[in-house]
């Protein structure tokens, strides 16, 4: 089980900063143009990316053994989990993800309490991996917190002038 989870943030970490450094040069270029190329080209990322992040809803499933979800039921559930929330809530969405997350688990055939435990081990999953390729990706920009807190004081003070 630890094995699997483990594999699962290895290759959404490596599928993005290979992502990144391939698109990077380019990223204005692929999000300003109306060539038809570049247009297919974001499709396609956002298909990759959709894939992606399903991996650890499916992974989930298998490790918990419920054997509920196929890789195309593991879609369904990520859609309705971002359903959940695009609500207005609390930071991060907790309470309205595993709330959606549930429902659908549920809906699937998982017992309650199974579909509760579910939703939070996929909520608790794909928060950690997106917060560990954010401060990755941005201590490989040479960015760092300090920097930040630096530019939002300078923002702040040129707010109130």
């Amino acid at each position: 089980v630890h094995l699997m989870l483990c594999l699962c943030l290895q290759s959404q970490q490596h599928v993005m900063l290979v992502l990144a450094k391939k698109f990077q040069c380019r990223r204005l270029q692929l999000y300003h143009s109306s060539k038809p190329c570049c247009l297919l080209n974001s499709m396609g990322l956002s298909l990759l990316l959709w894939c992606v992040n399903a991996m650890p809803f499916w992974l989930v499933d298998k490790a918990m053994g419920l054997g509920l979800l196929d890789f195309s039921r593991a879609l369904l559930v990520l859609t309705w989990g971002a359903a959940g929330a695009s609500v207005p809530a609390a930071p991060g969405a907790v309470g309205t993800f595993e709330a959606a997350v549930r429902s659908g688990m549920e809906t699937m055939g998982a017992a309650p309490p199974q579909a509760l435990v579910y939703a939070v081990l996929v909520h608790i999953l794909a928060y950690s991996t997106v917060t560990v390729l954010g401060l990755g990706l941005m201590y490989a920009e040479g960015l760092s917190l300090a920097k930040f807190e630096e530019g939002a004081e300078k923002v702040s003070l040129e707010t109130k002038r």
